[in-house]
């Protein structure tokens, strides 16, 4: 399984502001991972392989993500790819561009 936390840095945080919720909790410290931003432009899909998805009646993004590339939380993989902003912008028949393999699409 493929993660956007992969290759990322671990940062340990236990700053004097979480020092209330540390306790109530009974940690230490909080782990926080250090992520770049992640954006996937026209130029990233440019050379990959692609199969088009039709959008079925009641689908939802970690459906169609589970449907198509084995695992169900890329569905933000395939909103970002076909350039919509939120789920609410899928539509029943409307023709999505799934894009593989995915470690190039996430550059893993």
């Amino acid at each position: 399984m493929f993660s956007r936390y992969a290759k990322t840095k671990i940062l340990i945080n236990d700053a004097d502001s979480y020092k209330e919720i540390l306790n109530e909790k009974d940690l230490q410290f909080i782990k926080q991972y250090s992520l770049k931003p992640f954006t996937i432009t026209r130029e990233n899909v440019g050379g990959l392989s692609s199969i088009s998805y039709t959008v079925k009646p009641f689908d939802k993004l970690y459906n169609i993500s589970q449907t198509v590339y084995g695992f169900p939380q890329y569905g933000w993989v395939i909103l970002s790819s076909n350039f919509l902003t939120s789920e609410l912008d899928i539509e029943e028949g409307m023709i999505l561009s799934i894009y593989y393999p995915l470690e190039a699409l996430l550059g893993i």
